[in-house]
C-alpha cells in the first residue's frame, strides 16, 4: 500500500470538482480479469444546492419547451397521452427540487407547500397537452414523490449512522 497516497492524489486530479477520496482498495487479478491489480475508490461527493438548482430549473424550461412543442403529437394517440402525462411528472420533479434547494440555500425547511405547488404547476401543464395527461401526471407524480421520499430516507439514515460513528 506504499503507492496508495500517489493513487489518491491520482483520482483528485481526474475530477475537477472538489472530492474525497473515501476509499481505495486493492482487489488480486482473480476477482477481476485484469492483467494486474485493479483499484476501487469510492468518491464521496453531491452536487452543491445551488448548482442542483441551477440544473433543475433548466432542465424544468427544457421540458416544459418540449411538452409544449410537441404538444399536438402527445394528444394523437393513447399511448402518447400517457407519455404527455409522464413527461409532466419530470417537470413536478425538477420544480420540486428547485424549490427544495432553493429553500435550503435559505435556510428554511421544505414541507408539502412545495410539493403541492410543484403538483399544480405540474397538472396545468399537463392540461395544455390533454385532459388525461392530468390524470397520467398526478399518478406519475405520485409514484415519484413516493420514489422520493424513500431515497431521501435511505440517504438520511446512512447520514446519521455516520454520525453516530466515534
Amino acid at each position: 500500500m506504499k503507492y496508495e497516497p500517489d493513487l489518491v492524489g491520482f483520482v483528485r486530479s481526474l475530477s475537477p470538482n472538489p472530492v474525497s477520496v473515501v476509499s481505495v482498495a486493492w482487489l488480486p487479478p482473480t476477482t477481476i480479469t485484469t492483467a494486474d491489480a485493479a483499484v476501487i475508490v469510492r468518491i464521496d461527493y453531491m452536487a452543491a444546492p445551488g448548482r442542483s438548482m441551477l440544473y433543475s430549473l433548466l432542465s424544468f424550461a427544457i421540458i416544459l419547451s418540449l411538452l409544449e412543442m410537441y404538444s399536438g403529437k402527445l394528444a394523437s394517440s393513447e399511448l402518447f397521452t400517457i407519455l404527455g402525462g409522464f413527461i409532466s411528472s419530470l417537470l413536478f420533479l425538477m420544480l420540486l427540487t428547485f424549490i427544495g434547494n432553493y429553500q435550503e440555500l435559505n435556510g428554511t425547511r421544505t414541507g408539502w407547500g412545495a410539493v403541492v405547488l410543484a403538483e399544480i404547476v405540474a397538472l396545468i401543464a399537463a392540461a395544455t397537452v390533454h385532459r388525461v395527461c392530468i390524470t397520467t401526471c398526478f399518478l406519475f407524480s405520485a409514484g415519484l414523490l413516493y420514489e422520493v421520499d424513500k431515497l431521501s430516507g435511505v440517504i438520511l439514515s446512512k447520514s446519521e449512522s455516520k454520525g453516530k460513528r466515534y
